[in-house]
């Protein structure tokens, strides 16, 4: 499936062609397994071929194999996933290392690890901090979210170091570190025009050490 047949916004298709690309170019996905981890309702593992894949997310409208609360655990057995797809997914979660240890977990030897995670030390961000606004997608207090237990919330913001640093004291092996690039309205900057350190978000390959 063509990633241009996904009718999304550019900021979210920059982030989805970011991932497609470095799945071919690291992960060598054909007839591997992947588990998309808070899969929502469009996976971007459908779009990589893999041999099958499997989407976890909390929403039962997302229509998700398996329904789950990603901070309670992922139920999957030890060692059964070649690839593990976590998109907008640990900005949500209260104890990012402990996810992490449950992505180690069921990752085969080698396996690897593919996420996306909002950058709060992004271009658009320290602009929008320099004139006292707080950026759209930055970790806020529960009151601004909808109802109860909505996991449309962020209740952390993490910059590049950060991110590599918990994969790193977790076991796994940075392969890539890159970016999107910076995405407002209309305006774009490819992400090979600016330091990774400025674009909207951290796209991170790695390995299972």
């Amino acid at each position: 499936m063509n990633i241009h047949s996904y009718r999304g916004n550019r900021y979210t298709e920059t982030r989805y062609e970011r991932i497609i690309d470095l799945a071919e170019i690291y992960c060598s996905p054909h007839n591997k397994l992947i588990a998309d981890l808070g899969a929502g309702s469009n996976p971007v593992s459908q779009y990589i071929p893999g041999k099958e894949s499997i989407s976890l997310d909390f929403n039962l409208d997302s229509n998700p194999d398996i329904v789950c609360d990603l901070n309670s655990g992922i139920p999957l057995q030890n060692n059964v996933c070649d690839i593990v797809i976590a998109t907008e997914v640990i900005e949500h979660i209260y104890y990012s290392k402990k996810l992490f240890d449950e992505i180690i977990r069921i990752l085969k030897s080698s396996g690897y690890i593919i996420l996306s995670v909002p950058n709060a030390c992004s271009l658009l961000y320290r602009i929008l901090w320099l004139f006292g606004r707080v950026p759209p997608f930055a970790a806020k207090a529960d009151h601004t979210y909808s109802p109860p237990g909505d996991a449309g919330g962020h209740v952390r913001d993490y910059n590049f170091s950060e991110v590599e640093q918990i994969l790193t004291n977790s076991g796994f092996n940075i392969i890539a570190s890159t970016t999107n690039g910076v995405i407002y309205n209309r305006f774009c900057i490819p992400y090979y025009l600016l330091p990774k350190t400025f674009g909207q978000k951290i796209i991170i390959v790695a390995q299972k050490g």
